[in-house]
């Protein structure tokens, strides 16, 4: 059994909805990469229910901020909840879709919503994850055919990244 299998039992089981974001999202988007995590984006307000339900299935919980909450389990990995407030959350999960991933149908960050979390994570991450943070961008910005010298993309990147960020990405979009 797969640990997305494992997500939707919980999530069906607990009436916890989630969406799947970074690299498997990027994934199901048809972006061909490697990940060792799962990301999922929960609403703040179900990350006690989250915990709670991932603990008793055998989850150790590995570390607690205000935004993420990190688990590891022996038998699936590393599993990364990031926690919003439950307007942004209802927002991104009404604009998300339903995709196949490892045989189970999940929702998935839409290409703008998950390149805005790429954007901020460029913004505010660690270097080691910026080639293929920006890697992912740009294969998402192709593969939804987005125009990235229009101004709807321009207003994306100046609220989630920088100016450097979006002259980059038109550079490279070239």
């Amino acid at each position: 059994m797969h640990l997305l299998s494992i997500i939707e039992e919980i999530s069906q089981s607990e009436k916890l909805p989630f969406i799947v974001i970074g690299g498997y999202a990027v994934i199901a988007w048809g972006v061909p990469r490697q990940t060792i995590d799962l990301d999922l984006l929960v609403a703040k307000d179900a990350q006690e229910a989250w915990k709670t339900a991932l603990c008793a299935r055998g989850f150790q919980l590995e570390s607690e901020q205000a935004a993420f909450t990190q688990f590891h389990s022996q038998a699936f990995g590393r599993l990364d909840l990031m926690h919003v407030q439950l307007a942004t959350f209802e927002k991104m999960h009404g604009a998300s879709e339903l995709k196949a991933l490892n045989g189970t149908t999940v929702r998935v960050a839409s290409i703008p919503h998950l390149i805005a979390l790429k954007l901020h994570a460029l913004k505010h991450g660690e270097s080691e994850r910026k080639f293929k943070d920006f890697t992912d961008v740009l294969r998402l910005v192709h593969i939804a055919g987005m125009n990235v010298r229009g101004e709807e993309f321009k207003a994306l990147c100046e609220k989630h990244g920088t100016e450097q960020l979006y002259e980059e990405i038109v550079y490279f979009s070239s």
